[in-house]
């Protein structure tokens, strides 16, 4: 009975885990491919956005890889609330799409 009360757990985890390592390459692409390349140049949002997440992301990817079973179920439970995991998971989707032009 053990086993199966983890399973969903450890199903949400790698589920957590894959979703937010997708943003992540999404951020990183970002950071590098829409950086201004002139002070003068206007901040393009995306580079922002990935200024302003990159770390945080990390450091959940960071708690899924290493921390404690409550620290992983507390990044579960945060990603879990108000939809944010499916959102985030649909959000990488389009951008992919829209990055390679497929839908």
């Amino acid at each position: 009975a053990r086993l199966q009360r983890g399973a969903p757990q450890a199903e949400a985890e790698r589920r957590c885990f894959r979703v937010l390592g997708d943003y992540l390459r999404i951020l990183q692409d970002w950071k590098e491919h829409c950086a201004p390349q002139s002070p003068e140049d206007a901040i393009d949002p995306r580079y922002a956005e990935a200024c302003h997440m990159l770390e945080r992301i990390e450091n959940m990817l960071d708690i899924l890889t290493c921390g404690t079973p409550k620290e992983r179920a507390e990044v579960v439970t945060d990603l879990q609330k108000d939809n944010r995991l499916a959102l985030m998971e649909a959000r990488n989707r389009k951008i992919r799409e829209d990055a390679h032009g497929t839908k």
